[in-house]
Formats: C-alpha cells, sequence, structure tokens
C-alpha cells in the first residue's frame, strides 16, 4: 500500500472508493444542512485509521507518521485558529484531522488551497448577493421578501474540503 492511504497500490481500489464515498455523503450534508456529523467524520476517520494501521503493520509506516504528523501540525496552525477566531466549524477542524489521516500533509495542503480557493468564491458572490439585495431593500417599491435580511448562509467549507479531497483522488486514479 503506498501513501496516500486512499491512492493504494491500485487507485479505483476499495480504498479509493471508501474515501470517494464518504467525502461525498460530507459534502452532501455540509452543503444540505451546514452541519457535518461527528458520526460521519468518525466514520472517515476510522476507515482512516484501519489503513494506517495495517501500512505501519507492514513496516512502511514511519513515513506515513511522519507526515500524519506534520498534517496535525498544519491543522493546529491553519484551521484551529480559524475555529477560534469563529471564521470555521468545529466540524470542519474535526475533518481537517480525518483528512489528514487519509493523506497526510502533502495532500491536506492542496485540499485546503482548492477548498479555500471555492470558499474564496463562495463568500464573494455571496457579498455581491447581499449588496445587491440590501440595494433593493432600500428601494420603496421592493417586494417584501427583499426588504428583510434572509438567514446569514455560511459557507460550506468542509464541503470545499471534501470537494478538494475528490479532485486528489481523481488525479490518482487519472495517475495509474
Amino acid at each position: 500500500m503506498s501513501w496516500p492511504l486512499w491512492a493504494g497500490n491500485s487507485p479505483g481500489g476499495l480504498a479509493w472508493w471508501a474515501f470517494v464515498a464518504w467525502l461525498a455523503a460530507v459534502a452532501w450534508s455540509d452543503f444540505r444542512s451546514r452541519r457535518i456529523g461527528n458520526v460521519l467524520i468518525a466514520t472517515g476517520a476510522a476507515m482512516a485509521l484501519l489503513l494506517v494501521l495495517m501500512q505501519v503493520g507492514d513496516g512502511s509506516g514511519s513515513d506515513v507518521l511522519k507526515s500524519i504528523g506534520m498534517a496535525f501540525l498544519l491543522v493546529a496552525a491553519l484551521f484551529l485558529p480559524a475555529w477560534w477566531l469563529g471564521y470555521m466549524g468545529a466540524a470542519d477542524v474535526k475533518l481537517a484531522l480525518a483528512l489528514a489521516l487519509w493523506g497526510g500533509y502533502h495532500a491536506l495542503t492542496l485540499m485546503w488551497v482548492m477548498a479555500s480557493v471555492l470558499a474564496m468564491v463562495h463568500s464573494v458572490v455571496l457579498l455581491a448577493r447581499r449588496r445587491r439585495m440590501r440595494a433593493a431593500a432600500a428601494n420603496a417599491e421592493a417586494p417584501p421578501a427583499l426588504r428583510v435580511a434572509g438567514p446569514q448562509r455560511l459557507v460550506p467549507y468542509g464541503a470545499y474540503l471534501a470537494i478538494g479531497g475528490v479532485v486528489l483522488a481523481l488525479a490518482a486514479l487519472g495517475g495509474r
């Protein structure tokens, strides 16, 4: 088995499908309700941990453990401060830790960059939409639905992390 875990010796194998299916469930949950349940995150982390233990048992685990350790430091440096400041939900931090088990720091860094770009685009679209809604609400002839701002919609950062993971998994599939 090679690193990252979802690439394996044969991308498209069982670990790859488990990773992609788990990420699809994470993205669906976050897009649908802006929540990712602990059970869903724990399921993905448990699958990854099982694969890590199998790899460590084969004697090829020292590089894997170093990569996971560095990924955990990356989460502590980037994701925890964002959570403390209220810019990110706790589920996003837990998801990042689970993704660290699946891919180590190289993969997590790439997923973080992709997720951040997608979240930035999402935020720009939301800001533009709110600006239009406020301008319409200032107009006395605006429909009542536009006069009252709706509930604040959060950016589904976990879903964007999941999309980044799927992109990397598809890249591994294409490179076999």
